[in-house]
């Protein structure tokens, strides 16, 4: 696969994902660089959506599982992967965050990227998230701040509100470091090197 460069990847994720992916896309491989990944890391994207996260992982070259409920699929996410070049890297798999139908400890790298706010239950998607990401790996969630909440309630007002995941479940031995942006903010939940 050819490497593509940053401007390549922000510009495709906005003309494919919209205001979403040009939104979403700066944080999203800000992250992604900030994680180090492997080239062979096994990849989840929780909450499929329009596909967003997804291409933006599958543009950096990593292939990704990426999966909601069954008859969740509310955003054009086939579409837009194909539209992108990266189908081939993508796989979809239906499951409830809060029950996940992967071993423990089997994803590297786990990231729920706007979707955490829509569960009916995210304390219990972040324990499963915890459960399936290996002793070393990094879990991401992107959550909209008060001023992406405000923006997106422009095109939809039944837009759930701001969520802080760190109030949502006692996470020891993980531990939080937020990285804070204008329309999102991002929560890494990392073991600790000496409890791994």
């Amino acid at each position: 696969m050819t490497k593509r460069s940053t401007a390549t990847i922000l510009n495709t994720l906005e003309i494919i994902g919209g205001n979403p992916g040009r939104m979403m896309g700066p944080v999203l491989l800000s992250a992604i660089h900030d994680m180090n990944l492997a080239t062979n890391a096994e990849i989840l994207d929780v909450g499929t959506g329009n596909g967003i996260a997804a291409m933006a992982v599958a543009l950096c070259g990593y292939h990704v599982t990426t999966g909601e409920p069954e008859g969740d699929n509310w955003g054009p996410w086939q579409e837009n992967v194909e539209n992108a070049g990266v189908a081939s890297l993508v796989t979809f798999q239906p499951f409830d965050a809060a029950a996940m139908p992967f071993d423990d400890s089997w994803f590297d790298a786990i990231f729920a990227s706007g979707s955490l706010h829509h569960m009916a239950d995210a304390g219990a998607a972040i324990r499963e998230l915890m459960r399936c990401i290996k002793p070393a790996g990094t879990i991401c969630i992107l959550e909209p701040t008060a001023a992406g909440v405000a923006m997106i309630q422009q095109d939809n007002a039944d837009h759930p509100p701001v969520l802080d995941p760190r109030d949502l479940v006692d996470v020891e031995p993980f531990e939080w470091t937020l990285k804070t942006g204008e329309h999102f903010d991002t929560y890494y939940l990392r073991m600790p090197e000496n409890e791994r």
